[in-house]
């Protein structure tokens, strides 16, 4: 009897230290983002993405990144419109975000509004130097002739003219944008990015001879269709 209840106390006990070693793993998998030591808490982002400047930043108290160069998105908007697009969608998977759209003419525009908000109870930070991001870019060009003919990416010189930041703002009542490319997020606050997929003016490709060559200078018209993803390096602040 002494024996078994032995055996059964070394199970428990057995079955209790593999309960506590499963929920240690999965604490630590939780909190332990990209291999930063974290503080006690919970970490939690929310990620949303919307078409168009979010209506949020027309109201309310923001700090703008310097290069923003306006005091409101309606001075931005009237220098930089929108128009001539379609088929325009984005969409979020983890910390994934995935644009489209559709432009029918050069000098097209589309923005489109992140919104990152830390949900949890210790500070978050963005490391913009290490945002990883990609652009794919198909166009059909119908020439003058009536000829119709599918560019995709590699056809094209200057990828990074399609898709670019047009602006961040904060409500963190802590960031300056000057002194860091990190931006901390207490809990609460919320970041805003404004990204841009765009038809240039030009579509320029390298010609065997003679450098670069305009796609448009010889065609009647031109389908682009750009697809941008943007994977965004969210960790903890770690404490000292």
């Amino acid at each position: 009897m002494i024996n078994d209840k032995k055996s059964k106390i070394l199970i428990g006990c057995l079955a209790l230290l593999l309960v506590m070693a499963v929920g240690y793993a999965l604490f630590s998998e939780t909190i332990t983002i990209n291999g930063t030591a974290t503080a006690k808490g919970d970490f939690s982002i929310e990620t949303s993405c919307t078409p168009g400047i979010s209506s949020d930043l027309y109201v309310g108290d923001f700090t703008y990144e310097e290069y923003w160069d306006y005091d409101n998105p309606s001075d931005f908007l009237a220098n930089y419109p929108e128009g001539a697009y379609k088929n325009d969608s984005c969409n979020v998977t983890d910390n994934k975000v995935f644009f489209e759209t559709e432009f029918s003419m050069p000098t097209a525009r589309r923005y489109f509004t992140v919104k990152i908000t830390n949900k949890g109870s210790i500070p978050i930070f963005l490391d913009f130097g290490t945002i990883v991001d990609n652009t794919t870019v198909e166009a059909v060009v119908t020439e003058d002739n009536g000829t119709t003919k599918t560019l995709t990416t590699k056809d094209f010189v200057t990828i990074s003219k399609y898709a670019r930041y047009y602006g961040i703002a904060t409500n963190s009542t802590t960031v300056n944008f000057s002194e860091s490319d990190n931006l901390n997020l207490e809990t609460g606050e919320s970041l805003y990015l404004v990204i841009g997929l765009a038809f240039p003016e030009k579509l320029e490709h390298s010609a065997d001879v003679g450098g670069y060559t305009d796609y448009l200078t010889f065609a009647k018209s031109v389908e682009l269709k750009i697809d941008y993803e943007l994977t965004l390096p969210f960790k903890q602040v770690t404490a000292d």
